[in-house]
């Protein structure tokens, strides 16, 4: 959900493409980071139907711009497995 996260990801998914297809593939990605410090005080309040609603809400964007597969890195992406 991070900046941090979604580097993490990011690089990961690109090392996995480029050893799986060689060349200048990389990953068609959708990327999407957030600003926790928006995030953490609704759940230092406890308000975690309004926590869970961001996440939500951030997929149906990213639906509409044309993902078809969405994943969560709410900390760090550290054990992909490619398919």
């Amino acid at each position: 959900m991070s900046a941090g996260s979604a580097q993490t990801c990011f690089r990961e998914l690109c090392d996995l493409v480029r050893a799986r297809l060689g060349g200048l593939h990389s990953p068609e990605l959708l990327i999407r980071s957030l600003d926790f410090a928006r995030i953490e005080p609704l759940q230092g309040r406890g308000g975690w139907a309004a926590t869970g609603a961001v996440p939500n809400r951030e997929a149906r964007a990213l639906e509409r711009g044309g993902a078809e597969l969405i994943g969560l890195a709410a900390t760090r992406c550290t054990s992909w497995q490619a398919r």
